[in-house]
């Protein structure tokens, strides 16, 4: 399978500009080219945060040939910003605290009002073992 992660675009706007991350800052920026690459590129699953699903998950669906399959990954903010502190390229855990805000009843509505497919995945635990449940369910 192949995947599509949006870190790819976002990348070059944290090297360039800093990791500050607002819907009309370098994310926006980032998810824009994305969609603009979206029908040029060759993927089976597209990695995206969860930085606000409700703006940027409509218009990656709107740009698909196929509605997909959304896929939520849970994990208690704790963890999240445990996790968080030994990535290579941490995230500001002020947008962990804001993309903690969309839990499992927002993606729940969200996939409801786009008609999409939503598969939930709790990765408390340990993630190679949250991962084998994911890719034994697609």
């Amino acid at each position: 399978m192949k995947t599509l992660d949006v870190f790819k675009y976002v990348k070059p706007y944290i090297d360039k500009y800093g990791s500050t991350q607002t819907k009309d800052g370098i994310l926006a920026q980032a998810y824009d080219d994305l969609i603009l690459d979206i029908g040029k590129v060759d993927f089976d699953i597209l990695e995206v945060a969860s930085d606000w699903p409700d703006l940027f998950i409509p218009k990656i669906i709107s740009k698909l040939n196929e509605k997909p399959v959304v896929i939520y990954c849970y994990a208690p903010l704790e963890i999240c910003l445990e996790r968080n502190r030994k990535r290579e390229y941490p995230v500001p855990e002020p947008v962990l605290y804001s993309q903690a805000k969309y839990n499992k009843d927002s993606f729940l509505q969200l996939a409801n009002d786009l008609k999409v497919k939503l598969l939930i995945f709790d990765t408390t635990g340990n993630l190679l073992s949250s991962y084998q449940k994911f890719k034994s369910a697609i």
